[in-house]
């Protein structure tokens, strides 16, 4: 979640200054487009995701006693085929592709898609070459991020819940 808040225009035009003419944008206008083009794209591996998300992780078979590993394991298999039959998998593809939907109608796809994979493919895509390492271009990104308010928001947010949390728990 935290990458959603390095996919700011105005902060990656800032980072990526250094480098800038090694790049194809002239304005935060074509850096916005280029990063509203890599949103596009990521949709469909958005709905996956959010879709696999849904059907949830099956884990820790642990028969209780040798004499029943047959039954149990029966019954763990006919979970699982019950939890990832085709149904279920449509149902979630579905209903992941209306959630992926109405993200977009909120223009909220930077809050709420996978910031790190979006941030990542930002890099590979436009500044691989330009000799800006990855790793600098996300530190300069958040460097520069860290005024936007929606940043100061959350953090205030979260520290004060956590303050408040820990004064609780030492009273």
């Amino acid at each position: 979640m935290i990458e959603n808040f390095l996919l700011d225009p105005d902060a990656l035009w800032e980072a990526i200054q250094s480098v800038v003419e090694k790049t194809p944008f002239r304005s935060v206008g074509d850096l916005k487009s280029a990063l509203d083009a890599l949103l596009n794209e990521a949709e469909e591996a958005e709905v996956e995701r959010r879709a696999i998300v849904s059907l949830g992780v099956q884990k820790n078979f642990r028969p209780s006693s040798v004499e029943t590993i047959s039954s149990e394991l029966e019954a763990f298999i006919t979970g699982l085929q019950n939890r990832y039959s085709d149904d279920n998998r449509k149902t979630s593809i579905e209903q992941a592709k209306q959630k992926v939907d109405y993200i977009r109608s909120l223009c909220r796809r930077r809050e709420e898609f996978e910031g790190k994979a979006i941030l990542k493919n930002f890099h590979k895509r436009y500044l691989h070459n330009t000799g800006l390492a990855r790793d600098v271009f996300i530190y300069l990104t958040a460097y520069h991020a860290r005024h936007r308010k929606a940043v100061k928001t959350f953090f205030d947010e979260f520290f004060d819940k956590l303050l408040s949390a820990s004064v609780k728990v030492k009273v």
